[in-house]
């Protein structure tokens, strides 16, 4: 490989925002990920020193000759924290009226260029309209709602910077000592030092960028297997309005949070991607996996495609909720991912991703996906939840290969069933026996007002406890009652494990309010959910005449051999 030439430089941000130059933050570039931890170091390290221009490291950009287009390689974590810095503080100027020293400092946010276009001196090629409206801009629109992970980034750490720069004001005592430490503060940052390292070929810089160590933080894999995907994937040289990249924040996109659902892990996602595709390998590897698969512009299309196309199928997997169309014949499927994303197990994340991928593609029928989900959950519940079993990486190992082996027999049924069949066998061994989950089941679930970590777990077994001993119907509204109330452990300390134990805890529907049984004794109870509630009746519970510690521990254990033998059933060795 030919050395790569640098032109190293001492510079200070003054000096950056003064000259020509246009900043641009280039589209392999990761988005702001700062945290408040992040910034709060920045500004201690800031504040704190009182030398004429602190150093923050070096900087690189990539920039053609003759142009002043300079796209940042390195340094821009730091570099948009600092733009934000001098917003904040010019916005806190224009509330002083101090207009002349508002309108000056935003020449350097915004610059005009020889043909009159005004221009910021930071741009995100691939940004949203958040960045600058909401933040550069002079006058910012306060009413923009961050609605990315990028966005929110950019939110958090601007609100900090608002508020330590309050907090710094507010220790001076009138308003002209406010408006000095606001150019105090200005001065340090437009003093701090650089080093400049500047590269006019736009190869070397994707090689600086997964191999340069900044004082930022450390590169992840989704951010060097961005910026190989997009090296080997250009070629119209308009990094505006190019395919890979919006296929690239297309896949971001589907993992990100929503008020509707929860933020997936990125690299997360890649690696279990990769082991639903291709050989085993551990995180630490993942990108030397990547780079060694995907080595030309051919490879990297595909492998864009292919993983915007799956990050949707991912979704699906591991937030089913959040789909309205998996339609009769697969209702059983999506109750078992329900169930998973429940328990929060991760170790079979790749099989499930190969099983809604071939289902969704038409590779795999809908009956054989419903049973190996039911399959994989009924394991997790016996030997996750209830036995507390922890494994090695043994079963993760076993998932994934059983993810590739299905994704590879994608046109072969009987392969497709060998496949299931073998990684079902193996589920079948691990199982706890009957009398290791009955064992544990009696003392797995206990409920009460200050024992409530299980709630989600023990209504989850509660609603499929009724569904399954009322011909699939559920309760409307469920929430948990005690049939021996909470009060009787006031009275009697040792009966809280008792009281919370799940042989005393029934489903009522929401035409019951806690006001209606409170304290209640049993037989008045019982009347009552009977009359309004009629399906909380599960596992003798509105059968007695009267209820005791002998009477929950029966029901506890009629749950318990209803939940190995019949909700979560595992199949026999096949």
């Amino acid at each position: 490989m030919p050395e790569i030439q640098f032109e190293p430089s001492k510079t200070t941000l003054r000096d950056m925002l003064r000259n020509d130059n246009y900043y641009v933050i280039p589209r392999f570039q990761r988005p702001f990920s700062w945290d408040g931890d992040n910034f709060a170091d920045f500004w201690r390290d800031l504040t704190k020193d009182e030398s004429t221009g602190y150093f923050i490291g070096p900087m690189v950009i990539w920039q053609e000759r003759d142009s002043h287009v300079a796209r940042v390689v390195d340094g821009q974590q730091r570099l948009t924290t600092i733009m934000m810095m001098l917003c904040a503080i010019r916005d806190k100027f224009a509330e002083f009226d101090e207009n002349d020293l508002a309108s000056a400092l935003h020449q350097l946010i915004q610059k005009q260029n020889d043909d009159g276009e005004v221009t910021f001196s930071l741009i995100v090629e691939n940004g949203s309209n958040y960045f600058p409206h909401a933040i550069l801009q002079q006058s910012p629109n306060r009413t923009m709602k961050p609605r990315t992970e990028e966005e929110r980034n950019l939110d958090t750490i601007n609100k900090n910077i608002q508020q330590n720069i309050e907090d710094l004001l507010s220790k001076e005592e009138n308003r002209e000592a406010q408006i000095n430490q606001l150019k105090h503060l200005r001065k340090q940052l437009l003093d701090l030092r650089i080093i400049l390292i500047t590269n006019d070929n736009e190869d070397d810089a994707y090689t600086i960028f997964e191999t340069i160590n900044s004082r930022g933080k450390n590169l992840e894999v989704v951010d060097l297997l961005k910026n190989h995907l997009l090296s080997l994937s250009r070629g119209s040289g308009n990094v505006l309005a190019d395919g890979p990249k919006v296929q690239w924040t297309s896949m971001r996109a589907q993992l990100e949070a929503t008020e509707k659902h929860r933020r997936l892990n990125p690299n997360r996602y890649l690696q279990h991607w990769w082991l639903s595709r291709n050989d085993y390998t551990s995180e630490q590897h993942l990108f030397s996996e990547f780079k060694g698969k995907i080595t030309d512009k051919e490879s990297a299309k595909k492998h864009l495609l292919w993983l915007e196309k799956d990050s949707k199928y991912y979704r699906q997997a591991m937030t089913p909720e959040i789909l309205s169309d998996w339609g009769g014949n697969l209702v059983e499927g999506e109750q078992a991912l329900r169930g998973l994303e429940l328990f929060g197990v991760v170790q079979p994340a790749p099989l499930l991703l190969a099983l809604v991928r071939a289902v969704r593609e038409e590779h795999l029928k809908p009956g054989k996906f419903n049973t190996m989900l039911n399959v994989i959950e009924s394991f997790h519940y016996q030997y996750t939840i209830v036995s507390k079993l922890t494994s090695s990486g043994g079963v993760s190992q076993m998932y994934a290969k059983a993810a590739r082996d299905l994704h590879a027999a994608s046109n072969s049924p009987g392969e497709q069933a060998a496949v299931l069949r073998a990684i079902t066998n193996k589920l079948i061994e691990r199982a706890p026996s009957r009398d290791q989950f009955m064992l544990a089941f009696e003392n797995r679930f206990v409920y009460t007002k200050r024992n409530n970590s299980d709630k989600r777990i023990i209504q989850y077994t509660l609603e499929r406890l009724t569904k399954t001993q009322h011909g699939g119907f559920k309760i409307d509204g469920p929430s948990i009652e005690h049939l021996l109330p909470q009060s009787a452990a006031k009275e009697d300390p040792d009966l809280e494990m008792t009281v919370g134990s799940i042989g005393n805890l029934l489903l009522v529907n929401n035409r019951i309010n806690g006001r209606d049984l409170a304290n209640k004794p049993y037989s008045e109870k019982r009347q009552i959910i009977k009359d309004r509630s009629p399906m909380s009746d599960t596992a003798g519970a509105l059968s007695n005449e009267t209820w005791d510690e002998s009477d929950i521990m029966r029901r506890t254990q009629t749950i318990g051999a209803l939940a190995f033998d019949e909700i979560w059933r595992m199949p026999n060795m096949h």
